[in-house]
């Protein structure tokens, strides 16, 4: 139920969110709902969390129309609604206030990481480098979108590699409308 996958994909996450996930929610009978993306329900029947990565959609109009009104009307909704707001950023919960005038109070940031006693590397970064013939190098992992500020990563990486041998390694999905 993605909604890349159209206008079907789009009703049927709306349909699932409103009004058949509280239903299973209460048959469950569930204490709380996490909600890893600015989505959840809009009239709650338990306590949720709703994480907000960033407010993309408001700064950048016109890189996502679609998610503009998604994110101006029915998000204020859903964040008015929620018990508790997650952030992985400061600027993310300054946008947050700004933006939508949350109570600063209800708004958490944990920053993003990972506790290496569960979560391993599954490849080898000797046979990566060996594979791309790399000494040192900085990576930017991440889409390749124009918000993204890489035209920023490629001027600073030009500055500092005055002083850096290594090479710029970029890792991610390239949107066609940007790069052919």
């Amino acid at each position: 139920i993605q909604p890349a996958r159209g206008r079907w994909g789009h009703l049927t996450r709306v349909a699932w969110l409103q009004p058949a996930l509280p239903v299973r929610l209460l048959r469950d009978r569930a204490t709380a709902l996490f909600c890893p993306v600015s989505e959840g329900m809009l009239l709650p029947v338990i306590p949720q969390a709703v994480v907000v990565h960033d407010l993309t959609p408001l700064r950048f109009p016109t890189f996502m129309p679609k998610l503009y009104y998604y994110f101006r009307y029915v998000v204020p909704i859903l964040l008015s609604r929620s018990h508790a707001i997650i952030t992985d950023s400061e600027s993310t919960r300054r946008d947050l206030l700004t933006f939508y005038g949350v109570e600063s109070s209800r708004i958490h940031v944990i920053f993003p990481g990972h506790d290496q006693n569960h979560y391993k590397q599954g490849i080898d970064p000797s046979t990566v480098k060996e594979k791309y013939q790399l000494g040192s190098y900085l990576l930017y992992v991440g889409n390749m979108l124009l918000h993204k500020n890489l035209h920023r990563l490629l001027n600073a990486f030009a500055i500092v590699s005055k002083n850096f041998t290594g090479r710029l390694v970029i890792a991610g999905r390239k949107d066609p409308r940007y790069y052919p």
